[in-house]
């Protein structure tokens, strides 16, 4: 009776391992998922970055195209302009020449000469306004330069955070693994422990075994007891091997996710 106690009593701490295993194994399971879809998200967000630098990059390429456009044009202009100044300033020159040889016509050339002075004025009018555009222009620039890097401190201020989150997160799996090693050398402690009963009552088993072969009378009662008893402790020493292998099983499981979950991190 006494050993059908302690049978009893070791079948109730298996079952009682096997649930704590289960338990530990949806834990384990929750932690992979929300990890796994951290990881998503993570991944997601680098990508939308990548989109929004793509397109900043672009827009920052036309406007600095289109200003470059538009300098080389107002620089067309302006030479244009010293052109003409410079064609102006040698009819104003010949002008002169001809009021000194041909002073009979000096009014008409006095007109004539206070015509190119006013199309002189509105040619530099011109290109102080040209000037005046292209100076727009490059404060234009200017400003898009400095939103861009306005932009790109901001994001830069994302990718730190997705750090300092990818670390949270490694500290979460951490102490999951410390808990989970935890559990496990507690399950470790309790099959050593089965394993010493068991060894207590193979020993009584053969003492058993030793008054059996003294008591004939008993003899076919005390074998069949005996064979049920170890029939039982072979099953009970089944049991605890399957309970360690899913608890390896489980610790191999936690190791790949950790592995993965380095890499993955590693690579974002």
């Amino acid at each position: 009776e006494g050993l059908v106690q302690q049978l009893q009593e070791l079948h109730q701490t298996s079952s009682a391992l096997e649930e704590e295993h289960t338990a530990v194994l949806a834990v384990l399971e929750g932690v992979k998922v929300a990890t796994e879809k951290e990881n998503a998200s993570l991944r997601e967000n680098v990508k939308q970055m990548g989109r929004d630098q793509d397109v900043l990059r672009e827009t920052m390429d036309e406007a600095r195209t289109h200003a470059e456009k538009e300098v080389v044009a107002w620089k067309e202009k302006l030479q244009h302009s010293q052109i003409e100044c410079e064609k102006l300033e040698n009819q104003l020159t010949m002008a002169d020449e001809k009021l000194s040889n041909q002073q009979t016509l000096s009014d008409h050339a006095t007109s004539e000469k206070e015509g190119l002075v006013q199309q002189l004025q509105e040619l530099h009018q011109t290109s102080s306004a040209l000037e005046e555009e292209h100076t727009a222009a490059l404060a234009v620039l200017e400003g898009v330069k400095v939103a861009t890097e306005k932009e790109n401190a901001s994001l830069r201020e994302n990718v730190k955070q997705m750090g300092r989150d990818q670390d949270v997160l490694r500290e979460t799996i951490d102490e999951a693994r410390t808990h989970a090693d935890k559990e496990t050398s507690e399950w470790k402690e309790k099959l050593q422990h089965s394993q010493i009963e068991c060894e207590k009552l193979e020993k009584q088993l053969i003492t058993a075994d030793g008054k059996l072969l003294d008591l004939q009378t008993f003899s076919d009662h005390a074998i069949s007891e005996k064979e049920g008893l170890v029939q039982q402790l072979h099953e009970l020493r089944q049991t605890s091997a399957a309970s360690e292998e899913k608890h390896t099983v489980a610790l191999a499981v936690l190791e790949g996710a950790k592995v993965a979950t380095e890499k993955e991190n590693a690579s974002l």
